[in-house]
């Protein structure tokens, strides 16, 4: 009954229709939800605009997350070599050359995650001491992830969330120097590319910056030629994230953009700073 219904609605609405194998899995790359895409009537929107949007492709990898709660400030071995280390807000670890990008996103194109993962680690209490009592501090392990694993899809994070947010803690550990990497680490909680689309609605399939960063979809094509501008065709709906110029990352840019552009339709005087 399942595959039927997919098969009645793909044929009705024009969708990319599936193709069978022998196999017992189903897959789903650049997936439509026909329950959010019937939300909003068809008549409000332009056929242009929801071809247009249709179209928009989004990025290949997303983030898996660890939050975690530490014992204390992390101290790294490289130190040795460079004592500005230790007090790094971020630090990369693993990308060594050109070649390990390529690797980390040839697995995460095949859905799988590396046995020995690379991370992008923040500690936010060495600049923020209010973000964790006294002697203690919180820490951000963030790495590059598909959202579908090969093997169960989006929905498989609920299986390898847990043990994966171990691997990149040891990971963490190794560059420690060996008595923090003992006991830095009070607890953590993982955040999987589906639950960062889930609690993010706006991050459909995790893509934090919501759409492909390409030729295509830059400056005055972000997120497409008609929406650019910030302005949509519905009377006073702006689009003011990560989907518009200059993407995503927390600049700010695309809500200062689109606020000048809301004070220009609504003939209010721009009473901010202009930069």
């Amino acid at each position: 009954d399942v595959l039927a219904a997919f098969a009645h609605v793909a044929r009705k609405r024009d969708y990319a229709r599936p193709q069978l194998n022998d196999g017992d899995a189903i897959r789903i790359r650049g997936g439509r939800h026909p329950v959010v895409e019937l939300l909003l009537d068809a008549e409000f929107v332009p056929e242009r605009t929801r071809r247009e949007v249709a179209q928009v492709q989004y990025q290949d990898a997303t983030l898996f997350n660890a939050h975690v709660a530490m014992n204390g400030l992390p101290r790294y071995k490289a130190a040795a070599f460079d004592a500005d280390i230790d007090r790094a807000w971020i630090l990369n670890i693993g990308f060594e050359s050109l070649a390990d990008f390529e690797q980390e996103f040839a697995l995460v194109r095949a859905g799988r995650l590396p046995e020995r993962p690379r991370l992008n680690v923040a500690v936010n209490s060495l600049y923020d001491p209010t973000d964790a009592p006294e002697g203690k501090a919180t820490g951000l392990v963030r790495v590059f992830a598909p959202f579908a694993l090969d093997e169960g899809g989006a929905e498989a994070w609920s299986r390898v969330s847990r043990s994966y947010g171990e691997a990149c803690l040891q990971r963490w550990r190794e560059v420690m120097v060996d008595d923090d990497a003992r006991g830095i680490v009070r607890r953590f909680a993982t955040e999987s590319p589906l639950e960062i689309s889930q609690k993010m609605i706006n991050y459909r399939f995790g893509d934090w910056m919501v759409g492909r960063v390409h030729p295509k979809n830059l400056l005055e094509h972000r997120p497409t030629d008609e929406l650019a501008g910030y302005r949509t065709p519905i009377a006073g709906l702006y689009l003011c994230g990560a989907s518009q110029h200059p993407h995503g990352y927390i600049t700010f840019a695309p809500g200062y953009n689109a606020l000048g552009v809301i004070a220009e339709d609504l003939g209010l005087d721009k009473w901010w700073d202009q930069v």
